[in-house]
């Protein structure tokens, strides 16, 4: 995969702006809402609602957008845009990203990940 998973310049660029002990609490906010996020989805794909699918994308993937993580941003983005048709598939496409983008999140932010 060559897509950027996390780009850490602009999660420091983040982190200068606010402050290492306001980027942790952040980061933990953040990780929680993404899992949170990612429920909701879940729910919106079982129950097969696609316009409840497109939005659920769309907020995830804006999500990660402001926290650098352009990979999963840009997939969700284009699954919400998606014809409705083609919504369901492009989700569930965008989602391989999901485990991995987390995974580096916790890492670079780990105490932020246990409080969530």
């Amino acid at each position: 995969m060559n897509d950027i998973l996390v780009d850490e310049s602009a999660l420091r660029s983040i982190e200068d702006a606010v402050g290492a002990s306001a980027m942790a609490q952040l980061m933990a906010a953040m990780l929680s809402d993404a899992r949170h996020a990612a429920k909701s989805l879940d729910v919106a794909m079982t129950s097969g609602g696609v316009a409840a699918q497109a939005r659920e994308a769309h907020r995830l993937g804006g999500l990660f957008a402001q926290f650098g993580c352009p990979a999963i941003a840009k997939a969700l983005k284009e699954a919400s845009h998606a014809p409705l048709s083609e919504v369901a598939q492009k989700v569930e496409s965008s989602l391989a990203f999901l485990p991995q983008t987390l995974a580096h999140l916790a890492r670079l932010y780990a105490s932020a990940s246990s409080q969530s």
